[in-house]
């Protein structure tokens, strides 16, 4: 009984400490989102007032979650932890300014970002139970390109942040000389809850699916393959796609190109590795 009561006792003391940390906080931006038949806010503030000719910022250092009470997703370090911003909802979204997603009844996955310039922002996620009013886990998944829904969760895929883009010289099937750059696989990720623990796995159905490449390949276990699937590790291996163009207006506007997978940026290409189309525009 004891052991409950000192629970109690710490467990309201840091949501006072918290809502007091709130009040002093000035608000940047906030969206509401539901679950269920419940209501959350997630809203972004900062610590202090800046003055508008002051203020460079892309987002604010704080984050917080309201329902009812307001609870601490991202709190102020030192060094300053970074600039968040919503995430734009897609169609169907739970919330009305940021992306999310109800992943049981009840249980809300809440998307938002970190400014990493000069690359793409990192997307982060917060699961919240409305039933409970507590965060459950909080994630962060990296330089999404794609969100999907999916069943109890959903799906997105990443890109690897870089400035500089790698470039090789290539021949076509039909002799055509052309420059390669590379890319990212993009392979599509699932994100559901286990254990109110966020789970995080490849799938490779919905990454053959919504993959940028699917065209050169004759089903999904020819993708699969060169991809370099591994369903013991569930993982691509080839993560890395050059990808070369030509377009040919002399040709009946004919567009040929070509890809190849590999494991990393510079790995040796056989000829014989690269997928070529022939397309008309």
């Amino acid at each position: 009984m004891r052991n409950t009561f000192i629970l109690f006792t710490l467990l309201f003391s840091t949501l006072l400490a918290q809502a007091q940390t709130f009040q002093k906080t000035i608000p940047y931006q906030q969206s509401q989102c539901h679950g269920g038949k419940s209501k959350v806010e997630l809203l972004l503030r900062f610590d202090k007032k800046i003055a508008p000719e002051e203020n460079d910022f892309s987002g604010a250092p704080m984050v917080f979650i309201k329902s009812p009470k307001p609870q601490i997703v991202e709190s102020l370090s030192d060094p300053y932890p970074g600039d968040f911003s919503f995430v734009k909802p897609n169609e169907g979204s739970i919330c009305d300014k940021t992306q999310g997603y109800e992943l049981n009844n009840g249980i809300v996955a809440i998307l938002y970002s970190k400014d990493n310039r000069p690359f793409k922002e990192l997307y982060q996620v917060v699961v919240f139970n409305t039933h409970t009013n507590k965060i459950l886990d909080k994630k962060e998944i990296g330089a999404v390109t794609q969100l999907l829904s999916a069943k109890n969760g959903f799906a997105f895929a990443t890109m690897i942040p870089r400035s500089d883009v790698d470039q090789i010289n290539m021949t076509s099937n039909t002799g055509q000389k052309m420059s390669a750059f590379d890319k990212d696989l993009e392979a599509v990720e699932s994100i559901k809850l286990e254990n109110d623990k966020l789970k995080v796995e490849f799938d490779p159905n919905l990454s053959f699916e919504n993959s940028n490449w699917k065209k050169y390949f004759k089903n999904k276990d020819d993708y699969l393959k060169t991809a370099g699937w591994s369903p013991e590790k569930k993982d691509f291996s080839n993560s890395v796609v050059y990808e070369a163009s030509y377009f040919n207006r002399n040709e009946s506007d004919i567009q040929e190109s070509c890809i190849v997978m590999v494991k990393k940026r510079g790995d040796p290409i056989q000829t014989s590795m690269w997928r070529c189309l022939r397309e008309k525009q």
